[in-house]
């Protein structure tokens, strides 16, 4: 397999390119469903902040 092929196999599931992919028959639904479904839940990773709009901030 090229090394271009090889890049392309990578970026398959790649956000910005599952519409494009699935468009033009490089993936099927299927595919994309058993992929996300195979990610782990990261939700405990998770870091949680409260962002605070600056005219909120100037006005305390």
């Amino acid at each position: 397999m090229s090394t271009l092929n090889k890049n392309l196999d990578v970026k398959k599931f790649d956000t910005r390119l599952i519409e494009w992919n699935l468009q033009n028959g490089i993936i099927t639904k299927e595919e994309l469903e058993k992929h996300l479904a195979s990610l782990e839940d990261s939700e405990a990773k998770a870091e949680y902040f409260k962002l605070v709009n600056s005219d909120e901030k100037s006005s305390n």
